[in-house]
């Protein structure tokens, strides 16, 4: 029997149509040995066709989703792949990101953000929403939610970068918190100007109060 990943798969065995043939143990021992290479073979085929399958997928998924990705090798860092969002949203082509690092391109415009995510990823292999600024091609500034994955692509540590773009929803923040701060001066400004009229008032009519009283 051949099994393959402990299920019976099928048989492998040799007939005699002629006559009745006698078998030696060593020959039992080798067809038995032959049919455990044959389920590791067939096994590994297998899992070749799963991971191709899934591979295909995953690439599938890549460069049709609406969400900027890209691919980065651990070791040099450099960029293996993007898809077509990512190049949208940074105003790159395919040509001139790929074998190129981050820095290269000057995609990050603070350092420190850059440090960040390197010690990020040497002490949890992974990153969740970390909020950075980016730089475009033309050099606008933007900010995006930054996700990273550790992934395998041919047997290589990669990282999977996942970018959300966020530069409208901070641009709203930012004009609302200076309208709050408008609002928050102008709200000084009268309770200022209302006050000193109170404070005159007041005067007079202490000194109301003490004519009354002398009076």
């Amino acid at each position: 029997p051949i099994f393959v990943d402990g299920n019976w798969w099928g048989v492998i065995g040799f007939d005699d149509c002629v006559r009745e043939m006698p078998w030696s143990q060593a020959e039992i021992h080798a067809m038995q040995a032959a049919a455990g290479l044959l389920g590791a073979a067939i096994k590994r085929q297998l899992a070749d066709e799963a991971l191709r399958a899934s591979e295909g997928k995953f690439q599938t998924t890549f460069h049709q989703t609406l969400v900027p990705m890209a691919i980065g090798r651990v070791s040099d860092r450099l960029i293996l792949d993007v898809n077509v969002a990512f190049c949208n949203l940074t105003e790159y082509s395919l040509e001139e990101v790929i074998n190129h690092t981050g820095k290269q391109l000057n995609l990050w415009v603070n350092q420190d953000e850059y440090e960040k995510h390197r010690e990020l990823l040497l002490k949890q292999t992974f990153i969740r929403e970390m909020k950075s600024m980016y730089r475009k091609k033309s050099g606008q500034i933007g900010v995006v939610l930054l996700s990273v994955a550790s992934i395998k692509i041919k047997n290589e540590d990669c990282l999977l970068y996942t970018l959300y773009d966020i530069t409208k929803m901070e641009d709203l923040l930012n004009e609302l918190k200076d309208k709050n701060n408008e609002l928050e001066r102008f709200t000084y400004t009268v309770s200022h100007d209302l006050k000193a009229p109170l404070v005159t008032l007041g005067g007079f009519a202490g000194f109301l109060e003490r004519d009354i009283q002398m009076g």
